[in-house]
């Protein structure tokens, strides 16, 4: 038991020198793009499945990136490797100064339905100029087109809704926008949507739609006819528009085609939040509750715009990005009465005197913090951190971190957040950011552990000890442990069948080393064996619970006492608590003792005749009792039965 409880102490001292590694955070994970400036730049659109995948994604976060062997592909990772799914597009085209370009499909807007992965992807029979836009399938180990779905181009993420994968695709053979939805089978329904729908329009390159479940239906937006834009709904069975819900303009989406790691639409107390357009208060926050659209604040007064791209929950409020006119874009929240402004931490108008770019504010929710991009003066993308009162930027709060920029697509993703970022040496790439305190301060106590000095030794008796230890963040975590130790004596001296516990003052529990079981009643300083076998004694310190266990001693050669020559007899057994002894002779018997199923002794009433003993137990209940006789040459246990 000794050595056990040494080992346990060199695990210990083992875990504790594994923590004096030194890791860098955040930090990039792999090098893939090595051509930033192919024609199908990299982009990263991470997704967090992992862990909502089946078993055979064995937990990877898949996500878009390229280097100049694959072109634009889907790729994997488990935060520490990142690895090629497949390279579907093996074409290559010749770029400009004699550059061979390699194609990929260029993925994005992954979807997790039926233990496989689904996303967009360009059509690999088309050229690179004028491509389309179709659905994939991935099960993590091999890519393929959907099946049924090769004439029709996607105009819209993919969602799930009541057990079905949705989107918005325009049918090439018939020359119609329409609802598809795929079953766990890839069985396809079609809704056509009104014939008046078209997502382009005048006022801008509106070319793809946002679907998001509201109240137990989809809506998305799109033109009606005209240059104004309207919110559509699709309720399962058909598609139609809503008159009383003209939105007019929807600008994010003039500059982020394809990004859909930004949410365009949120949800919260009820109603669906937005950015939409009027000629009156220009694009600011509104909400729709189901019936009609409907201005929640004016951030920036007149026709100027105050409400940005993107919006997030945390706290119990929505984030969103604002500008007043006079700080600029900065992360503002909405608390279901009152919209205020976060901080203050662009200093400056958004694109005046190219103090600071218009860039979009990344937001995600990760360890109950939330992080979020934001530009400042003279730097891209920082990446921040808020607490829901500070906010910090994360890389400042790591000793030695690497520097990076142009931080976007935040997502979190099982134990990791995963964001796309550039350094001066790799470009732009995929890295990692794990959640851990920077200062942790913890107390521990340890009593039956030993703890060995400088020299090897136990260290016997009570103190302190503080460690400081250097985590994976790069911080110190000052670790103190009360520590007490005092050795359990678990000598035993044996006189044949008799055995004596040295150490005093303790609680004692005998057992039998063949199986391992207390002996009951057995609880006393010494022990009297009545059959041969292994035992030993568990030892229990009263101050501190801590338990040791003698080595196990043998006892061999019990001769036949006076219970097997003589006559000897219990009756009745069962019995309903009276029992009768015969005995040859009852001046043998030195002691009677009665014990129940938990080593408890119990009373008992005890009268002698010629040969005979009769015992009443006392309060009998029904149940297993053992008698214990002893004479002066042996100890004799029957087990009894009270019905």
């Amino acid at each position: 038991m000794k050595n056990l409880s040494f080992m346990k102490y060199l695990f210990t001292i083992l875990i504790i020198s594994l923590m004096h590694v030194s890791f860098t955070q955040p930090y990039m994970i792999q090098a893939i793009n090595d051509a930033p400036s192919i024609y199908f730049n990299p982009a990263l659109y991470q997704e967090s499945y992992a862990g909502e995948i089946s078993e055979m994604q064995n937990n990877w976060t898949y996500f878009s990136a390229g280097d100049s062997t694959y072109g634009a592909e889907v790729w994997k990772t488990n935060g520490d490797t990142c690895t090629l799914v497949k390279d579907v597009y093996l074409d290559a085209i010749n770029g400009q100064n004699g550059n061979v370009i390699h194609k990929g499909i260029a993925p994005f807007g992954f979807t997790a339905f039926n233990n496989e992965m689904y996303l967009i992807g360009l059509d690999t029979n088309s050229g690179v100029n004028g491509a389309k836009n179709r659905v994939w399938q991935s099960n993590g180990l091999d890519i393929w087109a959907a099946p049924g779905l090769d004439s029709v181009i996607v105009y819209s993420n993919l969602i799930t809704y009541n057990n079905v994968l949705v989107f918005l695709g325009y049918d090439e053979t018939e020359s119609l926008y329409k609802i598809f939805t795929l079953n766990s089978n890839n069985g396809i329904l079609i809704y056509t949507v009104p014939t008046v729908f078209n997502p382009i329009g005048s006022f801008g390159s509106l070319s793809f739609t946002y679907l998001i479940e509201f109240q137990n239906k989809i809506y998305f937006i799109g033109h009606h006819n005209s240059d104004y834009q309207y919110l559509y709904e699709f309720d399962g069975t058909q598609v139609s528009f809503l008159l009383n819900a003209n939105v007019s303009q929807l600008n994010f989406f003039n500059n982020i085609n394809f990004d859909l790691s930004i949410e365009l639409f949120m949800e919260y107390n009820n109603a669906l939040y937005f950015t939409g357009y009027d000629t009156i208060n220009g694009y600011e926050l509104r909400k729709f509750d189901g019936n009609s659209v409907s201005l929640v604040a004016d951030l920036n007064p007149g026709i100027e715009n105050g409400c940005g791209t993107t919006f997030k929950l945390y706290n119990g409020m929505l984030y969103f990005e604002g500008n007043d006119g006079v700080n600029g874009w900065e992360m503002w929240t909405y608390d279901g009465v009152n919209v205020q402004m976060v901080h203050d931490l662009s200093q400056g108008v958004c694109g005046s005197n190219g103090q600071v770019s218009c860039a979009y504010i990344y937001m995600e929710v990760f360890n109950n913090k939330l992080y979020f991009t934001q530009d400042t003066a003279g730097v891209t993308g920082q990446l921040w951190m808020h607490d829901g009162t500070n906010s910090t930027i994360v890389k400042y709060m790591y000793p030695n971190h690497d520097d990076f920029y142009g931080v976007r697509d935040l997502k979190a993703s099982g134990p990791y957040l995963y964001f796309r970022a550039s350094d001066s040496l790799n470009g732009e790439q995929l890295w990692r950011f794990e959640a851990c305190e920077i200062q942790n301060t913890q107390t521990v106590n340890s009593t039956c552990v030993p703890r060995l000095d400088d020299v090897g030794n136990v260290i016997v008796g009570s103190t302190v000890f503080k460690d400081t230890l250097l985590n994976s963040c790069g911080g110190d975590s000052v670790l103190t442990t009360n520590y007490t130790y005092y050795p359990i004596n678990t000598s035993v001296s044996q006189n044949q069948n008799e055995l004596d516990a040295i150490g005093i003052g303790y609680y004692y529990q005998w057992i039998d080393c063949n199986t391992g079981q207390a002996i009951v009643g057995e609880t006393n300083q010494n022990f009297t064996a009545s059959d041969n076998g292994q035992f030993a004694v568990v030892l229990t310190a009263p101050e501190s619970g801590c338990s040791d266990t003698s080595a196990c001693y043998t006892v061999v050669g019990l001769g036949i006492g006076v219970f097997d020559n003589e006559i000897f007899g219990i009756y009745p057994n069962p019995s309903k608590g009276s029992i009768a002894i015969n005995v040859a002779a009852v001046e043998d018997v030195q002691q009677i003792k009665v014990f129940n199923v938990l080593g408890e002794a119990v009373s008992f009433v005890r009268s002698n005749s010629e040969n005979n003993i009769q015992l009443e137990i006392l309060g009998a209940s029904k149940g297993v009792y053992v008698l214990k006789i002893q004479t002066a040459t042996q100890q004799k246990s029957i087990k009894l039965l009270v019905e």
